[in-house]
């Protein structure tokens, strides 16, 4: 029963009707509804884009701006999200593998950091989500132009906060630090000073940092 002790009446709701959104949005980013309805206002077609973690935002992403580097961990997913781009005749993607399952954690790492720092600056969003996430949100937030934005998603996770999201971290339980590197703090102690928006639909939260300009 401890496994579904979050199942509680208010997350059930959230949990219906997040499924009902997803139904109907179903090519949509795996983020949060408020997110994604900022992102389809926000970018324009002449933004740069980088996202760790890909999917249907990979398509979506592409859709809306000029170009898009994007990240993937597994293979198989690769190659399901790679399939889709080419059957769509999508030609404004970087797609880049870095196989989970054929490298160490430390070299994959060093494989994502490569492919973010020979990018050239001023970006105007990035998506940190799944691989290396605290890592790369701090790599993206050094790439991005004055007044761009950073997306993370399942953001409460990691970050204290007032969330009721099931397995939010609290502002008591703080940062979260299961390593010596201590990724987290650093990615917090270098956006401390940027606008946030902490966005949840009470099944996960999405953050948005903007670089100051």
């Amino acid at each position: 029963m401890t496994h579904f002790s979050h199942w509680t009446p208010r997350y059930v709701a959230c949990r219906i009707f997040e499924m009902g959104h997803r139904l109907i949005y179903s090519q949509s980013p795996w983020l949060t509804w408020q997110v994604n309805y900022f992102l389809n206002a926000y970018l324009k077609e002449t933004d740069k884009g980088f996202e760790i973690g890909s999917g249907f935002s990979t398509l979506w992403f592409a859709k809306r701006v000029g170009h898009l580097t994007s990240i993937e961990g597994n293979l198989q997913w690769f190659n399901k999200i790679q399939k889709l781009i080419r059957n769509r005749g999508v030609d404004n993607i970087t797609y880049h593998l870095v196989d989970e399952g054929t490298q160490s954690f430390d070299d994959l790492k060093r494989r994502c950091v490569e492919i973010i720092e020979n990018m050239p600056d001023a970006l105007d969003f990035g998506l940190s989500d799944g691989l290396c996430r605290a890592l790369m949100a701090e790599k993206i937030a050094d790439k991005l132009k004055p007044g761009g934005v950073l997306i993370v998603d399942d953001i409460n996770w990691f970050l204290p906060s007032n969330s009721k999201t099931p397995w939010s971290r609290s502002i008591q339980d703080g940062i979260k630090n299961d390593d010596e590197t201590g990724e987290w703090q650093k990615f917090y102690d270098k956006v401390k000073d940027w606008h946030v928006v902490w966005t949840s639909n009470g099944v996960k939260d999405t953050a948005l940092y903007f670089k100051p300009c």
